[in-house]
């Protein structure tokens, strides 16, 4: 299997079972989980805005619905489980990426390196002066 196609098993998986364990329609979430390979290189929550310069993730045309951001970031051990799982209303996370962290680092990303990635500090996401 290659590339793509595993990451897109591994992200459907994710979403159906965040769905299912909180008993939640797909229509009003967007779902991401990283591995514990991803996420703890840089203690980053990555946050994707666009692929192939057309706005995709958070600011895909389709999450106009969407009032929630699930974002799971998987353990050390496997990446069947969760090491915690944040949920923001979206409009949140679109402020964090816009306003509180407007001058976060961006990088290319995903497959053949399309994508552009917001990357927003663990250690600063969820202080106080950030989240209100």
């Amino acid at each position: 299997m290659g590339k793509f196609k595993n990451d897109l098993t591994f992200g459907e998986a994710h979403q159906d079972k965040i769905f299912t364990t909180l008993n939640m329609d797909n229509s009003v979430a967007e779902v991401k989980t990283e591995r514990f390979s991803s996420w703890s290189r840089n203690d980053n929550l990555c946050i994707e805005v666009e692929c192939s310069d057309k706005p995709s993730g958070l600011y895909h045309p389709d999450n106009k619905n969407v009032k929630w951001w699930i974002h799971s970031l998987c353990s050390p051990d496997t990446d069947d489980e969760y090491n915690v799982t944040f949920i923001f209303p979206i409009e949140r996370v679109k402020n964090l990426v816009e306003k509180k962290f407007p001058n976060a680092r961006k990088v290319k990303g995903g497959d053949g390196y399309k994508s552009t990635l917001v990357l927003l500090p663990l250690a600063e996401l969820i202080t106080q002066k950030n989240l209100t």
